[in-house]
């Protein structure tokens, strides 16, 4: 039960020789009376303090005005508030406004059986602090920002330890509101971030990327949270999945069967390969067993999309050489964890095509959209089976976008939208665009695809992920090119069909001059878009795999 805030109320006028120990804080009103003894404190602070952002926990040493040595000491991290017959001791925390709503504040105090104290709480309401007896432990304090909040919105926590006690105080903790972007490096050991492909895993976000552990040896590192939506970054931890010492690239994460499950490039054969967690979370490395090879052709994989087609895994993938090929492999078991279970089929071949590979079902049809270099264009393929397994399945080829004014610089991102198929790209105009089959459920005839204008007509966009379907409606991740900054943008309708704006976008990570971000890749968790992004410094620094939620 938390304890009920007392109305112990005071006008105290003490000068500063008592009380700016530390910082200069103008002292209002006079003292008040326990039953016992005067308690002399600073009244509520006015004006801004200088501040930094807290963390969830501050430790106790971190106070920004005391009564000062030898009443008040610091003991590595701690404050020792001691009191002497004459003499009160007490201190005062700051709490400086960030991005999330400050909900509780919980000091951590250390009582003797005869000591004895009160924590109070800055009220700008009525000018004065609002109190509560201290007591041993942990005690939680519900905060008012209309009320206990500062003009500049700080809010201050004070201790005091009555006559004759002493006071321990080990840390202050925070529990917040968090709104907006929470963005915050997942994985940081070694250049890890690469080609970061992200997807729900058991209800929680998971990430499957690159890290480079020399120039020519890499590994595949795959993140799981432990939490719903992996706030902070103890929630995180990482491990090395695959068996080959020259590891893997051009990875994409998918559910298959309850479990998680990734195709790739092989890092030492550079052939196709595919791998299924034993379990639904995928956490502990013997869960990843050998990788089984899909396509034993050299370059197979250069560019891959995992998918789970009626209950089975499947791939649409390039084969790169000197004719570029469009592949699209199936299973015929449901974890696939067999060379033998697996076949492949050319979709496209004899000329410079099959980038970025977007498989989605459509339908109930496995369906691709890809970019054909070769003829500057962006096409749709739909299977005219369930599965994709026959020799004329993938006949029916819709180019829905053709000429130097439209090239695709960036993935195509394929979505099925409100029962429609959708395509998200950015043109060699640098506009993101929306191309949506609203009149067909297949999109297997040209006429039936509306090529929308520019949803959003920013300079320089570059797209660097996959777009996402996000509480129902359609979303994409992208990169402004001049600052590097992320982006997200949702569409107001289901369908992704509104007029130029109606797509709001709001900046996700606001990049600085000696970084850029790569590979952005979006899914849906919980309800709520989620991005994984790598961060590549100029200096090496922190070339790192970062990780985005959208609070609201």
């Amino acid at each position: 039960m938390k304890p009920r805030l007392l109305a112990v109320f005071f006008l105290l006028l003490i000068p500063c020789s008592l009380s700016c120990s530390h910082r200069t804080v103008e002292p209002i009103g006079t003292p008040i009376r326990s039953e016992d003894s005067a308690i002399p404190l600073p009244g509520i602070p006015v004006g801004r303090e200088i501040s930094e952002p807290y963390s969830a926990v501050i430790d106790g040493s971190a106070f920004i005005d005391s009564t000062g040595p030898p009443r008040v000491q610091v003991l590595n991290e701690v404050a020792i508030l001691q009191s002497n017959a004459f003499v009160p001791a007490w201190a005062i925390w700051q709490f400086p406004p960030t991005n999330d709503a400050l909900l509780e504040i919980s000091p951590e105090l250390v009582l003797g059986p005869e000591d004895s104290g009160y924590i109070g709480i800055s009220n700008y309401e009525t000018g004065r602090w609002d109190f509560i007896a201290a007591a041993d432990g942990t005690q939680t304090i519900s905060v008012d920002l209309f009320k206990h909040a500062s003009p500049a919105k700080n809010v201050y926590i004070a201790v005091i330890a009555t006559r004759g006690s002493k006071i321990i105080a080990n840390n202050l903790a925070t529990t917040v509101n968090k709104l907006g972007w929470h963005v915050f490096p997942v994985v940081t050991e070694g250049d890890v971030g690469r080609q970061c492909r992200i997807a729900e895993v058991d209800g929680r976000p998971a990430i499957i990327s690159r890290r480079y552990l020399s120039p020519t040896t890499s590994e595949l590192v795959y993140a799981y949270s432990l939490t719903e939506l992996g706030l902070y970054p103890d929630d995180w931890f990482s491990i090395a999945i695959n068996d080959n010492p020259a590891g893997g690239s051009n990875p994409d994460l998918a559910v298959i069967g309850g479990n998680p499950a990734v195709a790739y490039q092989d890092g030492d054969s550079s052939t196709l390969k595919y791998v299924r967690s034993s379990t639904v979370h995928g956490k502990a490395p013997a869960n990843w067993g050998a990788a089984v090879e899909v396509d034993n052709d050299f370059r197979a994989g250069e560019g891959s999309s995992l998918a789970e087609v009626q209950g089975k895994p499947a791939i649409a993938y390039q084969v790169a050489g000197s004719f570029d090929e469009l592949r699209y492999a199936y299973s015929d078991s449901a974890d696939g964890m067999h060379s033998a279970d697996w076949h492949e089929r050319t979709i496209e071949s004899g000329g410079d095509t099959g980038y970025y590979p977007q498989l989605q079902v459509v339908g109930g049809n496995p369906a691709i959209g890809y970019y054909d270099l070769g003829n500057d264009r962006v096409s749709y393929l739909r299977s005219t089976s369930v599965l994709g397994d026959g020799p004329v399945d993938w006949i029916q080829y819709v180019n829905l976008l053709e000429g130097s004014g439209n090239q695709l610089l960036s993935p195509v991102g394929l979505l099925w939208a409100d029962g429609h198929p959708g395509l998200v790209h950015v043109t060699a105009t640098d506009t993101l665009s929306w191309l949506s089959c609203f009149t067909s459920t297949t999109g297997e005839s040209k006429p039936d695809w509306d090529i929308k204008a520019a949803l959003n007509s920013a300079s320089n966009l570059q797209y660097y992920g996959a777009a996402a379907i996000v509480g129902g409606f359609p979303a994409a991740a992208y990169r402004d090119g001049d600052t590097d900054d992320v982006w997200f943008s949702r569409s107001t309708a289901a369908n992704g069909n509104e007029t130029l704006g109606d797509w709001p976008a709001s900046r996700v990570f606001e990049n600085d001059d000696d970084s850029n971000a790569f590979d952005i890749d979006m899914a849906e968790v919980a309800g709520r878009p989620v991005l994984c992004f790598y961060r590549n410094s100029m200096d090496s620094t922190h070339d790192d795999l970062y990780y985005a939620v959208l609070l609201d």
